[in-house]
């Protein structure tokens, strides 16, 4: 015992009132989130003391545990399940985060009045390779996102490039059919022929050798639907029958 309180008279953390003596062997501990902390320190004194740890922060002061070595500790209702008593006055912090940091002041009192105290300063920093690890997966789920949607829009781009063709490419051979068709449906002339004439002016436009030779020449051109309106194709028709009729009537009328 006279070794150890030599031991202790001799390191410049030892605290000595008229008959108690603390030693604080680390003074100012560093930890991280949901980490456990040990508050380690010392004592001797005569008789059984009373000790009690209080916390100091910037939201106030606060009491955690008191209690006499051999007995039940006194833990406050703040720090219940989150600290672990010793006989040599120190404590263990569980779980410990941001709103733990501060000054955490143990006092140490015997039976004849004396009192000695002592502080440790903690500091608890978050872990900032979990934030840069959430970061880094977060960037990694939007370029995969990102990928997996420029590679939908390219393969709805092709469908609807294939579907496209493949509907021109059908409608090639009967645009200019259709065009003729809408024009005479559509127009005033259609209205002022009775159901008979209706189907049978229908049948002479369709079998037409005018229809068919305007439809190899807008074959020959490649012309679609969107290519020629339906103004165009009638006044294509219109046109081309107008000049077989100025021809056949100078036939007509030429001297032999």
């Amino acid at each position: 015992m006279m070794k150890r309180q030599r031991a202790l008279l001799s390191n410049r953390n030892i605290m000595q009132g008229q008959g108690v003596s603390l030693y604080i062997p680390q003074s100012a501990i560093n930890a991280t989130v949901e980490e456990d902390i040990l508050l380690s320190v010392e004592y001797s004194c005569h008789g059984v003391p009373t000790i009690e740890w209080r916390y100091t922060s910037n939201w106030g002061v606060q009491k955690i545990v008191e209690w006499k070595p051999g007995t039940q500790a006194n833990i406050s209702q703040s720090h219940k399940d989150r600290v672990c008593t010793f006989d040599n006055g120190s404590i263990q912090l569980f779980s410990v985060g941001v709103r733990d940091s501060g000054y955490y002041v143990i006092t140490v009192t015997e039976s004849l009045g004396s009192s000695q105290f002592g502080t440790i300063v903690l500091h608890v920093s978050e872990i900032l390779y979990e934030d840069l690890h959430f970061v880094a997966v977060f960037l990694a789920f939007l370029t995969a996102v990102a990928a997996m949607l420029i590679s939908l829009m390219w393969v709805c781009n092709k469908c609807a490039y294939k579907f496209q063709r493949k509907r021109r490419h059908k409608l090639k051979g009967n645009s200019l059919g259709l065009v003729i068709i809408n024009s005479c449906f559509y127009g005033w002339r259609w209205h002022m022929l009775s159901c008979s004439h209706q189907e049978t002016t229908l049948w002479l436009i369709c079998n037409s050798w005018p229809y068919h030779l305007l439809l190899q020449k807008a074959q020959r051109r490649r012309l679609s639907s969107k290519m020629l309106s339906v103004s165009q194709g009638w006044a294509q028709l219109h046109s081309y029958l107008k000049r077989k009729t100025f021809s056949n009537g100078r036939r007509k009328h030429s001297p032999l």
